[in-house]
């Protein structure tokens, strides 16, 4: 595997944990819970490069 390859699976892992997280953190509802919402969804329009 290429650094680059590792590189790709790596955000592509980190996407796929900061989608997990905001399902989970929505069903928390609390203030904390919106924060991690947030912070992940950051997360993956940074992935997109959006």
């Amino acid at each position: 595997m290429t650094n680059e390859r590792a590189g790709i699976d790596r955000v592509e892992e980190a996407a796929a944990l900061a989608e997990r997280l905001i399902a989970v953190a929505e069903e928390l509802d609390c203030w904390v819970a919106a924060a991690l919402v947030e912070q992940a969804k950051h997360l993956l329009v940074n992935h997109d490069g959006t």
